[in-house]
């Protein structure tokens, strides 16, 4: 079997980090190797851009952002994502870019530009798993989950509630297939749903799509 790009993408507190592992757990049950990865990051010099576009400290045009990510992406696609592949494994990314296009929608024209720069660095997905929550909920899991904890949130999770609401009009438009993220395989879950239920859905899909055995 061929290996696979899978990403998960979601607004701040979608429950990504704890379906990466349940997937790594689900897949590895499955005999499948699989690496796990997330963005910005996943390479040292990915990682050391993210700690710059996640910065509270720095305040830049929405142009920087948009180079900053896609710098990082492209290092990470071309130094961990393909190599993962070319070896067997497939790969589970936390984010990719249709992130870009669900955070950055007020820089859309410079976004479209550095996009199509960068695409022939890049790799289509092979399956989104899109975990879809409320802004209402979103805010509410910070709150409790993070800032309750004493967990320091970023720039982008302190922009709050109508920052997540059009956030994830843009993720819904995305699945609509009416910006250049959307990909061939792409799919909604309810991520509102008790967690176990949330990674059932998660599994059947990835039983589906990796044709795995039952």
């Amino acid at each position: 079997m061929q290996s696979k790009l899978i990403v998960l993408e979601g607004i701040e507190a979608a429950g990504k980090g704890k379906a990466s592992i349940a997937i790594m757990n689900f897949l590895a049950s499955k005999g499948q190797r699989v690496v796990h990865t997330r963005e910005p990051g996943g390479t040292p010099y990915a990682e050391a851009l993210r700690a710059v576009v996640t910065s509270k400290e720095y305040v830049t045009p929405g142009i920087c952002e948009v180079m900053g990510f896609y710098g990082a992406r492209c290092d990470h696609t071309q130094s961990l994502i393909i190599p993962s592949l070319e070896n067997g494994s497939h790969v589970l990314s936390e984010r990719y870019y249709a992130s870009s296009f669900a955070y950055q929608k007020q820089t859309q024209t410079e976004l479209e530009a550095v996009h199509a720069i960068c695409q022939p660095y890049l790799l289509e997905p092979d399956l989104v798993l899109f975990l879809d929550i409320s802004p209402e909920t979103s805010v509410k899991r910070m709150a409790e989950q993070r800032v309750a904890k004493g967990i320091a949130l970023d720039k982008f999770e302190l922009r709050g509630f109508e920052f997540m609401k059009q956030v994830r009009e843009n993720y819904l438009r995305i699945s609509r297939n009416e910006t250049p993220a959307t990909h061939k395989r792409w799919c909604n879950i309810d991520a509102e749903q008790p967690i176990e239920k949330v990674h059932q859905d998660i599994f059947k899909i990835l039983t589906e799509a990796l044709q795995l055995p039952a």
